[in-house]
């Protein structure tokens, strides 16, 4: 029996073509690498765009995260001052430089030099009088127990609490003072506070005083913003550098200090080059008054005050 697997290469139809088309011309050589080259770096270059869309979407996930745990630690913790003392009187055990705990409760002794200064951590400067005592639950937020407070404000939100009276500035100096008797009173020296009360709220302007009695009942009068009634809040507050500062600047922090409105000619207060006036040496332990008396001597100024007004010119008048 002939084998049907066994091939007849004479009678092979495609043997026969090959047999036909002769010898072939062999391949040229050529570099396999250079050849896969162009393929090898599309590749390359698609795998790269694909780990960095990764990476990128990555980050993004990480961002979002640490944005997510900013907004919740800012939403649900609670935000806490640490309170520095600037300034203190000399029978005040508090020092100068010293920083308080969070959430502290401060209190002064009765007699009229244990007050003290402190500047919370956004920016308010806080003076204490004798005899006061108060809860700092946030840097936002004053407990004024007993006593008096003095506040130079930033420009940060802050609420003084007081009896039945809660204050909130609006760029500011103020006092706001608890009686033995249970009122409240705030007083405004510059700028304006809004008072809240129980039977609604109402803006306090400088030379403005509101008084709240045990009662609730409400007084609002006159209450000049420079004079006698102010001079504790002069004794606590912080030195001034004079040393290098701007005849501008002095005169800022003595109409801070005084709460007298002072009018000058701002050519005075500069060079014949348009460069700032400068105090050179100390002033320290003068009333602010007498300190700046004592620079416009040296400057050949003078000044005269008029109720709440003291103006400032070159030469006699």
């Amino acid at each position: 029996m002939p084998n049907t697997h066994e091939h007849d290469e004479a009678n092979d139809p495609v043997a026969d073509l090959i047999r036909q088309a002769g010898p072939t011309t062999a391949l040229p050589d050529f570099a396999l690498e250079e050849l896969a080259a162009p393929a090898l770096a599309a590749w390359n270059t698609k795998v790269r765009s694909r780990r960095r869309k990764r990476r990128l979407a990555l980050l993004a996930a990480a961002a979002l995260l640490a944005l997510g745990t900013l907004v919740l630690w800012r939403l649900f913790s609670p935000s806490q001052t640490v309170p520095t003392v600037v300034a203190a009187g000399g029978g005040s055990h508090f020092e100068v430089g010293t920083k308080l705990a969070e959430n502290a409760r401060v209190a002064t002794g009765s007699e009229p030099a244990e007050w003290i200064t402190l500047r919370l951590s956004v920016g308010h400067e806080i003076r204490i009088d004798a005899a006061t005592e108060i809860d700092l639950p946030s840097d936002r937020r004053i407990d004024l127990l007993q006593g008096a407070v003095y506040v130079v404000a930033s420009e940060a939100p802050l609420i003084v609490h007081a009896s039945n009276l809660e204050t909130e500035h609006l760029g500011t100096r103020y006092e706001v003072r608890v009686h033995e008797d249970g009122s409240s009173e705030v007083r405004v020296r510059e700028g304006r506070v809004r008072a809240s009360l129980s039977s609604g709220s109402m803006d306090i302007e400088r030379g403005q005083r509101l008084v709240v009695s045990p009662a609730a009942e409400i007084t609002v009068a006159e209450s000049p913003p420079f004079g006698a009634s102010w001079d504790w809040t002069r004794h606590a507050a912080p030195a001034f550098a004079s040393d290098g500062a701007t005849l501008e600047e002095l005169l800022d922090w003595v109409a801070g200090e005084t709460g007298r409105h002072i009018e000058f000619d701002p050519q005075l207060v500069t060079d014949e080059g348009g460069q700032p006036v400068r105090i050179y040496g100390s002033i320290e332990g003068l009333e602010p008054l007498e300190a700046l008396q004592q620079v416009l001597d040296g400057a050949g100024l003078e000044a005269r005050r008029s109720g709440e007004h003291l103006r400032v010119f070159d030469g006699p008048e």
